[in-house]
């Protein structure tokens, strides 16, 4: 999980019995006939679990207080993985938030589900009905994508992002929206369907990734990511402002930092270029408040908000890292 709040807060009401459980255990994942599924891929949320089965099916457990496993009810928790429900397509891949999560389907189609009110499932939800939870998948529509199929979604903590097949990259969620707040001085507004993030016109957007409350886009033309998003609070805005003043000649540098306490005056609404060589090659891994790069050769990095790179110690004996998982407070490595 990329988030830090404790399970038990979450499953608080109607799931007593939840224990941690300190050694791995195996979960069988069945159909509704009872036949066993071929696993294809896992991901996971602060407590919550989606499994994604070769026909293309997702299979949902854990938290579900606000709709979260998206299987048409609002049990407080969902012990077995139950099949998500209302989507005829195949599913290729699934993305969580802490409360609410997205499938993208092979026709290139992103549906949303779970607690929505700060924007985050991107269906033109208003303030006035923001306490509507959405118990199972809505899907969005393409004219929110410029009509365009997508190929890549990622959650943040209540916020969102897209990635179409011509490279445009759509968020929506909590501050993403470009509008100052009527309401609140300094503040804002919550971004409640999908909006198009501007980049350099030569830029070619090829991956992104979320973050707890940032996003990254990797550019394979200028072999860099860019990075947006609400930087944690004991970050120095001065000094990341001065890193991040002086740009590449040949890429934009747009990005307004205003130097206050709220989040949203610690958010970068436009994308700023890291400071770290980055190639298309190379994988990216986003965590709660930093991102993993992994090179071709295995050797791994660690870059925070501060814009430091830091190279990971990893046993040589060790096999070449091809996968990580990041929580919050823990990592793991998988090893060819």
């Amino acid at each position: 999980t990329n988030f830090p709040f404790l399970a038990k807060a979450a499953i608080s009401v109607g799931a007593s019995m939840s224990v941690d459980e300190p050694l791995p255990r195996l979960v069988p994942v069945v159909d509704e006939r009872g036949k066993a599924v071929q696993v294809k891929d896992v991901t996971c949320s602060a407590g919550t679990t989606a499994v994604i089965s070769d026909a293309g099916e997702v299979f949902m457990f854990g938290n579900n207080r606000f709709g979260q496993c998206g299987i048409g009810n609002r049990d407080a928790f969902v012990w077995e993985p139950t099949c998500l429900s209302g989507i005829e397509d195949i599913i290729v891949d699934v993305a969580l938030g802490f409360q609410h999560g997205l499938a993208l389907t092979n026709k290139g189609e992103v549906f949303a589900w779970g607690k929505g009110e700060r924007g985050q499932l991107g269906n033109s939800m208003s303030v006035e009905d923001k306490d509507k939870i959405r118990e199972s998948p809505v899907k969005l529509s393409q004219t929110f994508f410029n009509d365009e199929k997508l190929r890549k979604i990622s959650c943040g903590f209540n916020s969102s992002i897209a990635l179409t097949d011509s490279g445009k990259v759509f968020v929506w969620g909590k501050f993403q929206g470009l509008d100052l707040s009527s309401e609140h001085q300094g503040i804002y507004e919550d971004a409640f369907h999908p909006r198009i993030v501007d980049f350099p016109e030569d830029a070619e957007i090829s991956d992104i990734y979320a973050g707890n409350f940032f996003f990254l886009a990797k550019d394979k033309k200028f072999d860099c990511l860019w990075m947006w998003g609400m930087a944690p609070g004991d970050i120095s805005l001065e000094a990341l402002r001065d890193k991040i003043g002086v740009q590449d000649s040949n890429v934009s540098n747009s990005s307004v930092i205003k130097l206050h306490s709220t989040g949203a005056d610690r958010t970068f609404h436009m994308p700023f270029k890291v400071p770290v060589k980055v190639k298309d090659s190379d994988k990216i891994f986003s965590g709660f408040d930093r991102f993993f790069l992994v090179k071709k050769g295995g050797e791994v990095s660690s870059v925070d908000w501060n814009l430091d790179e830091s190279f990971l110690s990893i046993n040589k004996n060790y096999p070449t890292l091809v996968e990580m998982g990041v929580g919050w407070k823990h990592i793991l490595y998988l090893c060819n």
